[in-house]
């Protein structure tokens, strides 16, 4: 497998003899494992993807015992323990991954029991897992980080993730094979999580951002039917919805200019996707406010009717 014969070769840079024999001995274990889950997939027999995560498992506590992971990644295979007495800690609980960490704050925030949210974290850790794998092989292949937040980095048919000096036709074919392969990998796994995030049953939501909460606390204070606020509701978990879309593309915007400023620092031509970022950023930011503004209007004016009567 790619990812292993890569994982030995970054392990034989900086380790010694004695822990690269020990390397070779868990690589070759963690092979096999690699090769049976690639057989199981092909013929539909991982469909809960409980053999997947014991090899995501195996590959991240490898990665992580002979320190092979990337500067400033953070240690998953040694979880904080789900204690009633650490709720407040857990809250805590960060991923590193900007899209992840947006969708675990929103389920902490929709009333999921305890047990569920315990299910729900070791789900979002094995997708963190799935995308700190792919962003292995990305560097390790060549690939340009930056694009990594592209929604379909390989639309047309071209190998944007890949820097093509020095390889050959085949080897490019190779790199770009394996590239998409654990890209595939990565969006199925946020499309479980979306999935499972649909399907486990919560109670009524607690609205996350502060404005939403105001909104509904007003509402309630309204003469309407019960059909009216539910429908209202509706719309309120659609306006929050936008509002983390919008948190989502600020950060990255956050991320661009990081990027930005290395490109300018080098010379380079800035980017065309970083001001479609900004473009986005302001589109979504005028949608965001005509949202409120018209909410917070249908409330005012029913709340000034029942004052009138």
């Amino acid at each position: 497998m790619q990812k292993v014969n890569l994982l030995w070769a970054k392990g034989k840079k900086k380790l010694s003899s004695a822990k690269l024999a020990d390397l070779y001995a868990e690589l070759s274990v963690h092979d096999k494992y690699e090769g049976h889950l690639k057989k199981m997939r092909a013929a539909n027999k991982d469909e809960d993807g409980t053999l997947e995560a014991k090899v995501l498992k195996s590959y991240t506590q490898i990665v992580e015992h002979f320190g092979l992971e990337e500067p400033g990644k953070r240690k998953l295979t040694n979880p904080t323990p789900f204690d009633e007495e650490d709720m407040e800690m857990e809250k805590e609980t960060q991923f590193e991954d900007t899209k992840l960490q947006s969708m675990w704050r929103a389920a902490q925030q929709a009333g999921f029991s305890k047990k569920d949210l315990i299910m729900l974290k070791e789900e979002f850790q094995h997708q963190q897992m799935r995308i700190n794998e792919f962003s292995f092989l990305v560097q390790e292949l060549g690939g340009n980080p930056d694009l990594l937040e592209d929604e379909d980095p390989f639309e047309n048919n071209v190998s944007p993730l890949l820097t093509k000096e020095t390889l050959t036709a085949q080897e490019l074919k190779e790199r770009e094979l394996v590239i998409r392969e654990n890209h595939t990998v990565v969006k199925e796994g946020y499309e479980k999580l979306e999935t499972l995030l649909s399907t486990v049953t919560a109670p009524e939501p607690a609205f996350q951002d502060n404005r939403v909460y105001k909104l509904w606390a007003m509402a309630k204070k309204t003469d309407w039917s019960q059909r009216e606020l539910d429908s209202f509701k509706e719309e309120l978990k659609h306006f929050e919805h936008r509002l983390s879309k919008l948190t989502y593309y600020k950060d990255q915007l956050e991320q661009s200019e990081d990027a930005i400023m290395r490109f300018k620092e080098k010379g380079l031509e800035v980017p065309e996707k970083h001001q479609k970022l900004i473009e986005k950023n302001e589109f979504l930011d005028r949608t965001v406010n005509k949202l409120y503004a018209d909410l917070k209007s249908k409330i005012t004016k029913s709340l000034k009717h029942m004052d009138e009567l």
